[in-house]
C-alpha cells in the first residue's frame, strides 16, 4: 500500500497546482474585463463632457452676440437639434433661463401705487439672487428674451397689510406680468391676477396677507420684454424675500 500512496501524492499535487492555476487565470481574466469596461466607460464619459462643453460654448457665443444677429438666434436650436447624439437633457442646457428673487427697499422707490417692479435684488456673486443664462438680459426690472420660442413664465408676490379695521374700505391688489412686443412695439398684460381684501373676520388692528401667483406659457419673440406690475408696492416690503419672477424656454 505504500507504493500506492507514493503514486497518489504526486497526482494530488498536480491536481492542486492545476486548480490554483485555473483560479489565477480566472481572476486575471475578470480583472482584465473589468478594467477594460471601466476604461471604456471613463473614456466615453470624458468624451461626452467635452462635447457638451464645446457645443455649450459655441451656442452661448451665438446667443450673446451683440450685433443684429436675430437670424443667428432663430437658427440656434435648429442647429443644435441636428446633432445626431444630442439628448433632451443636453438641449435643456442651451435654453434661455432667467430668475429673479427678493426686492430691495433700501433705495428710493419711484412710485408706490400702480407701478412696475424694478427693485429686484441685484446680482452679487456666483449663486446670488439673479440668474441670467444663455442670452437672457436684465434691464431695470425687465427680462429681455434673446430668441423666439415658447416660454414658461411665473411670478409670485405677497401683499402684507397692518393695522386693519373691519370698518375700513376694502381694496383690490393687482398683480400682472406686462409684455412688450418687440415686433408690434406694443405693451399689454400677458398674465394677471387680482386679490381682494377681506376684513370681515379680522382682529382689530391685526395683520393680513394675500399671496398671488401667476404662471403660464407665452410664445415670445426675440427682443420681447417682460416685467412685473403691481397696484401697491409698499405691502410687498414686509416679506421682501418672498417674491420672485422668472421664465425659461420649454
Amino acid at each position: 500500500m505504500a507504493w500506492i500512496d507514493r503514486i497518489e501524492q504526486p497526482r494530488l499535487a498536480v491536481c492542486a497546482s492545476l486548480l490554483l492555476l485555473n483560479i489565477a487565470v480566472g481572476i486575471m481574466v475578470i480583472y482584465s474585463v473589468v478594467s477594460n469596461n471601466q476604461a471604456i466607460q471613463s473614456t466615453s464619459t470624458n468624451k461626452l463632457i467635452q462635447e457638451i462643453k464645446m457645443i455649450y460654448d459655441e451656442q452661448l457665443t451665438k446667443l450673446t452676440d451683440d450685433g443684429t444677429g436675430d437670424s443667428k438666434r432663430k437658427a440656434i436650436l435648429q442647429e443644435v437639434r441636428k446633432q445626431p447624439d444630442m439628448k433632451p437633457a443636453i438641449l435643456n442646457l442651451l435654453k434661455p433661463v432667467a430668475y429673479l428673487t427678493g426686492l430691495d427697499f433700501d433705495g428710493r422707490i419711484e412710485s408706490e401705487n400702480d407701478t412696475f417692479v424694478r427693485n429686484w435684488v441685484p446680482f452679487v456673486a456666483h449663486g446670488g439672487r439673479q440668474l441670467m443664462s444663455n442670452g437672457m438680459r436684465y434691464d431695470h426690472g425687465s427680462i429681455i428674451v434673446p430668441t423666439p420660442g415658447v416660454y414658461a413664465v411665473e411670478s409670485h408676490v405677497k401683499f402684507y397689510t397692518e393695522n386693519n379695521r373691519r370698518r375700513e374700505t376694502e381694496i383690490d391688489f393687482h398683480h400682472s406680468i406686462m409684455r412688450y412686443n418687440a415686433i408690434k412695439q406694443t405693451s399689454q398684460p400677458a398674465l394677471a391676477d387680482i386679490m381682494s381684501e377681506n376684513k370681515n373676520d379680522v382682529i382689530e388692528g391685526g395683520c393680513l396677507e394675500y399671496s398671488s401667483n401667476i404662471h403660464g406659457l407665452l410664445e415670445l419673440n426675440a427682443g420681447d420684454q417682460l416685467i412685473v406690475k403691481v397696484s401697491h408696492l409698499k405691502p410687498l416690503q414686509h416679506d421682501r424675500d418672498w417674491h420672485y419672477f422668472g421664465l425659461y424656454m420649454v
